[in-house]
């Protein structure tokens, strides 16, 4: 049962044919694609986790970093590269955040630093974060797991909370072998507020084509949301010429640039690529025209071709949740961390939910619920809502698991098996 087959069911049950109204189709499928993400976020289903290694890498250390104050930039001789984008760095003593690397020998901070000027300035880089994936709901473990006969050390991990780490003020500078982790702040990657600015060029395609084009930032591996939109028609021997312009430095935001294809059957949004095939990705400092190649053999878009040479856009929104190890990792260490998963919207007519195939009517339940009480049938409603409970109920007999949690009682003073030791044994590591 994709989209399209829950758009039919809603619409035998309303009377009215979704395609005959575009606009309205549209609306119906956010609905659809609304209550699909409720139903598979709103509890531990078996079949909404997923697993992914995350590598930990330890500190760099030894670097001699040039500064000056009042200055964003920082210099190196040769070993600063992108994974550094977002990190910590240590300047005498004071953490600052790495903006992004712009070569192996220039970066820039998020604030200017506020030190003496100096060319041999001791540093170090702190990878402190471990970034989530961004469909990550909520954390559910932490483990290092190895293909090895013997156990891995430590295996899994005891989760920590945030009080727990207040309270035993344990120290953010101490490394070994992680042993237990803890939920951090989130971060967020703000939206651009413009739509982009292009051009049409003159170029040898075949075809008319009306073409949607939207900016997003990305950070360290981490998108925003999408700005504004812009809906370009296309003669048949025109093509798109973007213009970018300079943001600061401090903001470290690479722009990156979306595109759909409404007239081709594609409602989902693609990064794509430039003239030369190089996904489009432009740094602060970059400034000019860049030339958007949206053509193919045919000069019509290969509707069997996209979605594998353009990645989709996740529709994230730029909140990607974290999590800290304590000790910080002394090594570097693949961990596997299983959690919560945000569905991919329902968008594209053919988009099938995650959901088991035997309970996915409960998805168009659920929509039905919402538009009939929108409709001013509020028996209708409670009928769908009625179903949709008990549809609930079965797969909770199915596929609901119990949620790992620590509760935490007391003055963190009684002596047990269970309480926190912040002395716990280290590894040493080369």
């Amino acid at each position: 049962m994709n989209l399209s087959d829950l758009k039919q069911y809603v619409g035998n049950v309303i009377d009215y044919d979704p395609t005959a109204n575009p606009a309205y189709s549209d609306q119906l499928g956010r609905i659809i694609s609304d209550a699909y993400e409720r139903i598979y976020t709103e509890k531990p289903w078996t079949f909404c986790q997923k697993e992914v290694e995350l590598e930990a890498k330890p500190d760099v250390t030894g670097l001699t970093i040039g500064v000056s104050f009042g200055s964003a930039t920082i210099t190196h001789s040769s070993t600063l590269d992108s994974t550094m984008d977002g990190a910590i760095i240590e300047l005498e003593g004071v953490e600052y955040i790495i903006a992004y690397v712009k070569d192996t020998s220039v970066a820039y901070l998020t604030e200017e630093y506020r030190g003496a000027t100096g060319s041999g300035t001791d540093s170090k880089v702190i990878f402190r974060y471990l970034d989530l994936p961004a469909d990550c709901v909520s954390v559910m473990n932490v483990s290092h797991r190895t293909n090895a006969v013997t156990p891995s050390d430590p295996g899994m991990m005891v989760a920590l909370t945030r009080y727990e780490d207040e309270f035993y003020n344990l120290p953010l500078g101490e490394t070994g072998t992680p042993r237990y982790w803890l939920n951090q702040d989130p971060l967020y990657i703000s939206s651009p507020s413009v739509a982009p600015v292009v051009a049409t060029r003159a170029e040898l395609l075949k075809g008319d084509r009306t073409i949607e084009l939207a900016v997003a930032h990305e950070w360290g591996g981490r998108s925003s949301g999408l700005s504004p939109s812009l809906s370009v028609t296309l003669t048949a021997n025109e093509d798109i010429d973007w213009t970018v312009g300079l943001i600061p430095n401090s903001t470290g935001y690479q722009r990156v640039v979306y595109v759909r294809f409404p007239n081709d059957g594609f409602k989902a949004w693609y990064k794509f690529a430039d003239k030369s095939g190089t996904p489009v990705s432009i740094p602060p400092t970059g400034i000019g025209t860049l030339q958007l190649d949206t053509s193919t053999e045919s000069g019509a878009v290969n509707t069997d071709k996209l979605p594998f040479i353009a990645p989709r856009f996740q529709g994230d929104g730029g909140m990607r949740e974290r999590i800290r190890l304590h000790p910080r990792q002394a090594e570097n260490t693949v961990f596997t961390v299983r959690y919560m998963a945000r569905p991919r919207p329902l968008i594209e007519e053919t988009d099938t939910p995650d959901i088991p195939a035997a309970h996915r009517i409960i998805i168009a339940y659920k929509a039905l619920e919402n538009l009939l009480m929108k409709a001013d049938s509020p028996a209708q409603s409670q009928l769908y809502a009625k179903r949709s409970e008990q549809e609930i109920l079965k797969m909770e007999r199915r596929y609901l698991i119990t949620p790992a949690r620590r509760i935490v009682k007391g003055d963190f003073t009684t002596p047990g098996s269970f309480r926190f030791n912040r002395f716990t044994r280290l590894t040493k590591v080369p």
